[in-house]
């Protein structure tokens, strides 16, 4: 008995032993056994910029795939491989583990001041100055891109320097001999006190039925290069200003002209977001199909209406910015909801009916849906329902538009026996000339 307590003694002081010597120890690729403390985080850099990256890894030599990694503090993103993106100011750590080891640095992240580019910016638009705030607005982000009201301020000129680019002049003076300005200044100076003159008067309209006409193709060209660009760089910017929950533009009596300070949110941002991505989901539709006819019946013609090489790319963009604008809209029309602070300087109010507002975010949803995943049944009105596959549309889209219209317009009866009445897969639930007849008479 003495013998099998002793034995049993020795035996849990060699397990305690045993397991204490392994307690703490990290084993390295080369099987080396290493103390916590001897685990590095590399590089020790404890101060980074917002917007900045920053590559972490761990040493002596370990197996990557067993080290996770983590930031603690709202100061930005590490991935599996140790890349962090500092995202926000503010005090952190960098944390490495490793086979139940931890160790870990101390982070700051610091933002540029720009203060003094963008209260130059507020004061040249105050003055009229937009060229000089456009100018300080992109130096402020060449020193620190993520800033907000800088991103939000170059976002609206980037979309007004469409005007000014040099494919508009040379195609206003090329098809409407029209010379448009070559900066912001003279541009609003120009439209707001030379009504003759301006590209956006009726003269200049007027002068277009004299000048070459342009094919549709070009317009698409122009688009391409031009417009989606410019549109696509505001979505970006408005992106990193959505980024900060408690961005706040003031739109001063002086820059508006009125009689009293305007504050712009996230509200108005996600509004703004949400119009920029219809305006670009509509210019990639209507540069998906061939436009261009050359005789007095284009319907006759087999390119006319038929989709173009890159047409399914630019059905599937607008489908996109289809999206993305429901979700910005439903964004803008909650947040506008939830604010509690005094909202007589909102640029846009809240819903005064509650019912109004449930109701668009019910159709926003449900179209959201129809582009996401598919047949969605959309109430139009009570009983009448129609069911929309939008993400079929816009995924499978149609080749030749001539086939649902007659070479003298749209049909009107004597459909051909395999005309297509769901228009291809839109209306899935409309098979027959029948199908339709009876939801257009529901919803009179």
């Amino acid at each position: 008995m003495k013998k099998t307590i002793l034995f049993v003694l020795i035996f849990v002081c060699g397990l305690v032993l045993f397991l204490s010597s392994g307690c703490g120890k990290v084993i390295d690729s080369s099987n080396n056994i290493l103390e916590p403390n001897q685990l590095i985080i590399s590089p020790s850099k404890s101060e980074l910029l917002v917007g900045e990256t920053q590559q972490y890894t761990l040493s002596p030599t370990l197996d990557a795939q067993s080290i996770s990694w983590e930031v603690v503090g709202a100061i930005g993103e590490i991935d599996a491989k140790g890349l962090f993106v500092a995202t926000k100011e503010g005090q952190g750590e960098i944390v490495a583990n490793y086979n139940g080891a931890s160790v870990r640095i101390s982070i700051k992240v610091t933002r540029i001041d720009v203060s003094t580019e963008l209260n130059e910016a507020k004061s040249d638009i105050e003055n009229g100055d937009i060229d000089g705030a456009y100018d300080n607005y992109n130096k402020a982000l060449s020193k620190d891109p993520t800033n907000t009201e800088a991103n939000f301020g170059a976002a609206m000129l980037d979309v007004l320097q469409v005007a000014i680019d040099s494919n508009t002049r040379n195609i206003a003076a090329s098809k409407f001999n029209v010379t448009l300005p070559t900066n912001f200044n003279t541009l609003f100076k120009h439209t707001a006190t030379t009504k003759t003159a301006s590209i956006l008067s009726l003269s200049s309209f007027a002068q277009a039925t004299t000048t070459p006409a342009i094919m549709p193709s070009e317009v698409q060209e122009y688009i391409k290069k031009t417009l989606l660009p410019a549109l696509d760089k505001a979505l970006n910017r408005l992106a990193i200003v959505e980024a900060n929950p408690d961005f706040k533009f003031v739109v001063t009596r002086k820059m508006s002209k009125r009689e009293k300070d305007y504050e712009v949110d996230l509200g108005e941002v996600y509004s703004l977001d949400a119009t920029v991505c219809l305006i670009k989901a509509m210019l990639c539709h209507v540069s998906a199909y061939n436009w261009d006819y050359f005789t007095d019946h284009p319907l006759n013609e087999p390119n006319f209406a038929t989709l173009k090489s890159d047409g399914s790319a630019n059905m599937e963009a607008a489908r996109q910015a289809y999206d993305r604008m429901t979700i910005k809209w439903i964004a803008g029309i909650n947040y506008i909801d939830a604010e509690t602070d005094d909202q007589s300087d909102d640029i846009i109010p809240k819903f005064n009916d509650p019912a109004l507002k449930n109701n668009c975010l019910k159709y926003l949803g449900l179209v959201k849906n129809s582009l996401e995943n598919g047949a969605t049944n959309i109430e139009i009105k009570p009983g009448a329902n129609a069911i929309v596959d939008l993400k079929t549309f816009f995924s499978s889209p149609i080749s030749d538009l001539k086939k649902f219209i007659t070479a003298n317009g749209i049909y009107s009866n004597n459909f051909p026996p395999d005309y297509d009445f769901t228009l291809n897969g839109l209306f899935p639930g409309f098979k027959t000339y029948d199908n339709w007849a009876s939801f257009c008479a529901s919803i009179k």
